[in-house]
């Protein structure tokens, strides 16, 4: 495209993104995006907020960029708006773009795992439903004659309390000798609890945002309360309503106790229910109070971070704390620069935030202290003022201890996991044959769409304890592993690990030394006719009928195979060669011939099929255009195993792969699990040209910082975060990202062990079934 066809291009965002106000993340600004359909967030600089609020449809490139030009005094070249538009495009934000859809069951497959003990339980099926209706039956208090009385009302209890805290305590004090009536004001209380989540939802419902769900979350088995999730506060154009969102649980948990003044009021000193209320109205307002405080969790925290429109204030001042102390040692050169980046403004905010967290704290043990000084019977002796401070270290201990044993729960499902498939894919009594679907046209798609048909039920392939040896060489040690039916299964190893020895045990070619292999529940050594029909393998070196056009050569592998000739012709459509059914096979080009060679594996319609490398020595186009064709077996139900050397390939196609080294499974999970497993930091690129390595390790959240050939390469595991302030350093266009893969995860599982297990058969003076390819 030439460069006035370029900038006279008016592309405009996608109806429904929303895009988020001005907020300071560390020393830098930052604005949040949010794609409605598929729930994903993400945070943009100042310089892309601009240009991306101006993707109305009405303005061309041009007119965007002069405007760019007069705001930041720079003019954006080509190459920086291709590689903004690809990025907007990449992340489905432009609008013309391919359908968007929700990702089923997002929500629910990230959520926690949830226990007796801990955990949540979602109480309404249709929680925007509800307060749909709760927001119509409370207009009348949105209304400012209702709505102001009521907010004095509630600023007034607090007031009451500190009039006749005295009388109060005393009463709080006496009703710890009535333990039925303690917990009758416990379960009071809870429900101002309840009410108090609700509250931030209808707040939240009245400026249009939207409750995702309502439900009960348990903490630690000794706590369980009602819980109301509200999406998309920071998303609002006004900070007053996210304070007001934020604050209404507390002033909720105020105007429930109205009710109980007057009453409280009214009854004489000698009523049996006096204790009850003065608790009653001591308690929840306290409970209210000490919800305003500006500490991680409380609604105060999130009432400041809005007011102060900062992200994770908490952790940003942390950071701020570190950074000035390495500035304030001295030690560190880095520390300096990354410390002139903060404002005067933020300087105070997180150095105050610090300060004023310390006090608070200190301040609520004293002060919790004193209430149980104050109310606690005398004969619970001087120790009293101690007891949140107590169970403060109780829960600390109690967290630490939780920690641990969520580390050691991990650890254990780790290992186990070698040895067990999910659990959609664990044996049944009776494991079931998947129905043959009709296959889709082929097409790219991504990895996503490639479960087009639900997954049959119960396991293709159970490997347990398979051993393997050609005289003194181990090939396969003690093998233990599981493939679903309908799975992607990947097969990785180095040259002469011991995947086609394991890969030629369970088509039926090999007999194990030891342990037991069943397919489709049946031993398929020694060899089984019937077990072999469901069977279809496709080699490096498959072997054709030279002499034959493509279809007569599948006619016949078909009649070889008891199919009728509609196989065969099925067969070449699924290929994509129906064009080539009269060309012979000595005329085809190497991937036509690939492509036969898995029409071939495929004419019997089996439900389990081996492929060896069925894009070896193909050209980029041709891999991918295979690649359509087994996601298209993969949406039908086929089981695949696929062994590969190109790892790009199984982390596109496999559910899951296990990596073989030296005869052992190395590792055996998803390929984003294997990858995410390694922790590895994301290596951004920048040229030499564009910033220094002293500069680069000012950045914060730089990890490492090395200079390889003409360029600065910085790894960090807060990528986004870098790579806001490297945009206020150098063009965005100037930088390249690049993440761990399962390339990164193969190498450093397998170079831990050495080749030692040999596959060629004949190297040891073994008979073999069939020459081994050692790979």
């Amino acid at each position: 495209m030439t460069t006035g066809g370029l900038l006279d291009l008016r592309p405009a965002l996608r109806p429904g993104i929303l895009v988020g106000p001005a907020l300071t993340r560390g020393p830098a600004v930052v604005h949040l995006l949010k794609d409605p359909v598929t729930g994903v967030r993400m945070e943009v600089g100042a310089k892309e907020h601009f240009i991306i609020t101006r993707l109305d449809g009405s303005r061309s490139l041009a007119d965007i960029g002069t405007e760019y030009a007069a705001c930041f005094g720079a003019r954006l070249g080509d190459a920086q708006w291709q590689q903004m538009l690809r990025l907007l495009s990449t992340r489905q934000l432009l609008d013309g773009g391919r359908p968007v859809t929700a990702v089923p069951g997002g929500a629910d497959r990230d959520a926690p795992a949830s226990g007796w003990f801990s955990g949540t339980t979602r109480m309404v099926a249709d929680a925007p439903a509800l307060m749909d209706r709760l927001h119509e039956a409370t207009a009348f208090a949105r209304r400012p004659g209702v709505l102001v009385p009521l907010l004095a009302a509630a600023a007034a209890v607090p007031v009451a309390v500190a009039v006749e805290f005295g009388e109060l305590a005393d009463q709080t004090g006496r009703l710890y000798h009535q333990p039925v009536t303690l917990a009758a004001v416990g379960c009071v209380l809870w429900i101002s609890l309840g009410l108090h989540e609700l509250a931030h939802g209808l707040v939240a419902r009245a400026y249009g945002l939207r409750v995702g769900e309502i439900g009960l979350r348990r903490v630690w088995g000794l706590l369980t309360y009602l819980y109301c999730e509200v999406e998309d506060v920071q998303f609002l154009d006004r900070r007053g309503r996210q304070v007001a969102v934020a604050a209404a649980g507390a002033v909720m948990n105020l105007l429930f106790l109205l009710p109980f003044w007057p009453v409280w009021a009214l009854l004489p000193d000698s009523a049996q229910a006096l204790p009850a209320l003065g608790g009653l109205l001591l308690l929840g307002t306290a409970m209210a109070l000490l919800n305003l405080l500006p500490l991680p969790p409380l609604d105060g925290y999130k009432i400041l971070g809005y007011v102060l429109g900062t992200l994770r204030l908490a952790t940003e001042s942390r950071t701020f704390l570190t950074v000035a102390a390495g500035s304030l040692r001295g030690a560190d050169g880095g520390a300096r620069t990354r410390l002139r980046r903060y404002p005067a403004r933020l300087r105070l905010i997180h150095g105050g935030f610090a300060l004023g967290c310390a006090v608070a704290a200190l301040a609520v043990l004293a002060g919790a202290g004193l209430l149980c000084r104050a109310t606690l019977p005398e004969r619970y002796g001087s120790w009293t003022p101690y007891l949140p401070l107590a169970a403060i270290a109780a829960a600390l201990a109690l967290r630490v201890l939780g920690l641990r044993a969520a580390a050691t729960r991990a650890r254990a499902a780790a290992r186990k996991a070698a040895r067990q498939p999910p659990a959609a894919e664990r044996p049944t009594s009776q494991p079931t044959v998947p129905a043959r679907q009709s296959g889709t046209p082929p097409q790219q798609r991504e990895k996503g769409d490639m479960t087009t048909q639900p997954r049959p039920a119960g396991t293709a392939i159970v490997l347990d304890g398979v051993s393997k040896r050609y005289g003194e060489v181990h090939a396969l040690d003690d093998v233990t592993l599981t493939v679903g039916q309908g799975e992607f299964f990947g097969v990785l190893g180095p040259n002469g690990a011991g995947k086609t020895t394991l890969v030629e045990i369970v088509e039926g070619m090999r007999k194990a030394d030891s342990g037991t292999v069943t397919v489709f529940g049946v031993s398929p050594w020694p060899r089984n006719t019937a077990l072999l029909r469901r069977i279809g393998v496709q080699t490096q070196t498959s072997a054709f009928f030279t002499r034959l056009t493509a279809w007569e050569h599948l006619e016949t592998v078909a009649a070889l195979q008891g199919a009728d000739r509609a196989a065969a012709r099925d067969a070449l459509e699924l290929v994509g060669l129906a064009d080539k059914e009269r060309s012979r096979v000595d005329d085809l080009s190497g991937g036509q011939r690939q492509r036969l060679a898995l029409a071939t594996a495929l004419v019997h319609r089996p439900d389990l099929i081996f492929l060896d490398e069925p894009t070896a020595a193909l050209d980029p186009e041709a891999r991918r255009s295979l690649w359509s064709v087994l996601r298209d077996l993969r949406g039908e139900g086929r089981t695949i195993v696929y062994t590969t050397h190109y790892l790009d390939e199984a982390e596109a196609l496999c559910d899951r792969v296990a990596i073989i080294a030296g005869g052992k499974v190395v590792a055996l999970d998803s390929p984003g699990a294997l990858v995410r497993s390694m922790a590895a930091p994301a290596r951004l690129l920048v040229p030499a040209d564009r910033i220094t390595v002293e500069q680069a390790r000012a950045v914060e959240g730089a990890e490492r910082v090395v200079l390889e050939g003409g360029e600065v390469v910085i790894e960090t595991r807060h990528a986004n975060k870098v790579l806001i302030e490297l945009g206020a350093l150098v063009d965005m266009d100037a930088i390249q990202t690049r993440t761990a893969t399962l390339e990164d995860a193969y190498l450093r599982l397998t170079a831990a062990t050495p080749p030692g297990a040999a596959e060629t058969a004949g190297a040891v003076g073994v008979p073999a079934l069939g020459k081994e390819r050692g790979r």
